[in-house]
């Protein structure tokens, strides 16, 4: 295979399309891997730490704010001489905003870049081991992450590393979701996973004609010496079926999304805002109960959807002071906060869309064929059992004009 010619200055020149894409993570699968030799064959993304402990690459990708404020308080000239992505980029500090429609993790915003911007068809996915240690490998249980697995665990930004205590792994769900639906995007461009962590791909990836399992070894084989990439994978009917159909999981996190003030772009809001707003005060007052120990309190509700219940739980609504106390708005303070939100987030998806349209629909496996419209959603949270006197929520009316004081969602 044909090494890269040289590539002067990265930051300040386009990058080559259409090449071979290295998406470097940080899982335990690539250690140990000669991942410097694959700069020389192809265009290669890594993220977070990846240009401090180890060597450049040519495109360095952060998600997450602190890292990114970290990456430029520390070393402000890489941003003005390398490609540098982030999601939250200083003007001024040659930092480029990550295009996808919402904040993705680092991996996946990657693989976003590398198809969408740069347009490569050749796409290999390293380190990317979306399994923590002893996850299952169980679709009807994706919250069972197992333990971490990352290569930079315990460095800043990081879970700590504690004597005789094991870190949970993140949850993999978000960024198995996000891959799927980069794949479905661009069903002309092949991915390659390589390696993979205990010989496991997400069920939900495995089945699409365009995604590919490959060993490091043959990897290596057909780069320096133009060996043929050998499809490992093996998929039944049910995994190609998962792969194409619309994933559930999609719609408890478009409503985990709108509940944490996160843009839902992809999706649509499913909650009205008036409910999203009650269900806040009510976590406010609940915790508030409990001073500067409310901030560990946690409210649960079950939501029912067209695809079935699912809890979720509401964040916390404090702030702490300088000083180090738990402060809480009053119920007019998070009203305006709320309708502020609200207004940023439909900014951001008509910046993307154009319009105030989500860029898909409810997915259609969520729609029974007997009930063809989408069943509205409602809330019943009764009160966890740690909260004592808290007050079940009461269900949007949607013929109680006066309960409401902001408009519905645009697209339900």
């Amino acid at each position: 295979m044909q090494k890269l010619g040289k590539m002067k200055g990265t930051g300040k020149k386009t990058l080559p399309t259409g090449k071979y894409a290295w998406i470097i993570g940080n899982g335990v699968t690539r250690k140990g891997k000669d991942i410097r030799t694959l700069k020389e064959y192809g265009i290669l993304y890594a993220c977070n730490w990846f240009y401090r402990k180890e060597f450049a690459p040519h495109v360095l990708v952060a998600s997450d704010e602190p890292m990114t404020r970290t990456i430029l308080k520390t070393t402000p000239n890489w941003p003005r001489g390398n490609w540098f992505y982030t999601w939250f980029p200083k003007p001024g500090s040659g930092a480029k905003k990550i295009p996808t429609p919402e904040k993705f993790a680092a991996g996946p915003s990657a693989c976003y870049i590398a198809a969408k911007v740069h347009e490569h068809k050749k796409i290999f996915l390293i380190g990317n081991d979306f399994f923590g240690k002893g996850s299952t490998f169980d679709v009807n249980n994706p919250d069972n992450n197992g333990i971490m697995n990352n290569l930079y665990e315990g460095e800043k930004h990081y879970a700590k590393v504690k004597e005789g205590m094991l870190n949970g792994a993140p949850t993999f769900r978000n960024w198995q979701r996000r891959y799927q639906w980069i794949i479905k995007q661009f069903p002309d461009t092949e991915f390659y996973h390589v390696e993979p962590f205990e010989g496991k791909s997400p069920p939900r990836l495995i089945g699409f004609d365009n995604f590919h399992q490959i060993t490091w070894d043959n990897l290596m084989d057909h780069i320096q010496n133009d060996v043929e990439l050998e499809d490992i994978k093996v998929i039944t009917e049910e995994d190609k079926a998962l792969a194409y159909s619309d994933n559930p999981d999609d719609i408890k996190a478009a409503v985990e999304r709108q509940m944490a003030g996160q843009e839902n772009v992809i999706y649509p809001d499913l909650m009205h805002p008036a409910d999203v707003l009650k269900l806040r005060i009510q976590a406010k007052r609940e915790q508030q109960k409990h001073g500067d120990k409310g901030k560990d309190v946690t409210l649960e509700c079950e939501i029912q959807t067209p695809a079935g219940p699912f809890k979720i739980q509401v964040p916390w609504m404090g702030m702490k002071t300088p000083g180090g106390h738990y402060v809480y708005p009053t119920d007019q303070e998070q009203q305006m906060y709320f309708n502020k939100e609200n207004e940023d987030r439909m900014r951001l998806r008509m910046a993307f869309t154009g319009s105030q349209n989500a860029l898909n629909g409810m997915p259609r496996a969520i729609v029974s064929e007997e009930a063809p419209k989408p069943k509205d959603i409602f809330l019943a949270a009764p009160p966890p059992p740690n909260i004592p006197g808290a007050q079940p929520i009461i269900p949007f009316d949607d013929n109680d004009t006066q309960k409401s004081v902001l408009p519905p969602p645009p697209i339900i």
